[in-house]
């Protein structure tokens, strides 16, 4: 939690957006991201990232990348989703338009945060209907302009100036930062508590 609050800050300063909406906008769609191997970081990432580039509420665009998760999760136990129809298959072959695999080897779904990467990576190199034509099989006909927001920050890449590259290189920085002095901490403990174990049993010792 020390670590996690680190990071929420860290990321609602860079994006100029207050750390509270941060958390409450991750909080909408941490279960379904995490399913789908999208870290803590990569998710306040995409959140600040899309706000930022929208001037939306931080809390709207936990909602619609909940509702991107969501989408996916019900392709993935149902094999298609009911808004639109788009299979599994639909999925899978629009990344393969990319070189994209959806599954790994041991057919099941890839990290979501890898894939979005590898997309982002060639994103410049698609045209407008290619665009529209992942962004709409991805998230979705209502949540097609934040898919769109974020690949299009994405694509610049950390060399580029993305917006998302910056705030996740920096979050897991305070991350990283966090855990370490959190780990030093939690040594100091338990050496006290070693030292408060030893002056125990040396008192029991003596009155034996």
């Amino acid at each position: 939690m020390k670590i996690l609050s680190a990071y929420k800050i860290f990321v609602g300063h860079k994006s100029n957006r207050k750390a509270d909406e941060i958390g409450v906008a991750m909080q909408k769609a941490s279960a379904s991201a995490e399913e789908f191997g999208v870290s803590f970081e990569w998710l306040g990432t995409y959140i600040a990232t899309v706000s930022e580039k929208t001037r939306q509420a931080p809390e709207v665009i936990g909602t619609a990348i909940n509702s991107i998760m969501a989408r996916m999760h019900s392709i993935k136990k149902t094999g298609f989703n009911e808004e639109d129809a788009t299979q599994i298959n639909d999925v899978a072959k629009a990344l393969n338009t990319l070189g994209i695999e959806l599954l790994d080897e041991q057919n099941n779904w890839r990290s979501m945060s890898d894939i979005m990467l590898e997309i982002a990576e060639q994103w410049d190199t698609l045209d407008n209907k290619q665009k529209s034509y992942i962004s709409t099989t991805m998230a979705g006909t209502k949540q097609q302009n934040t898919f769109l927001a974020l690949m299009n920050d994405m694509a610049k890449g950390a060399e580029g100036g993305s917006r998302a590259f910056e705030l996740y290189a920096g979050a897991m920085s305070a991350a990283g930062t966090a855990a370490q002095k959190y780990g030093v901490y939690m040594e100091s403990v338990e050496a006290a508590q070693g030292r408060f174990k030893a002056s125990l049993e040396e008192l029991y010792s003596l009155l034996d």
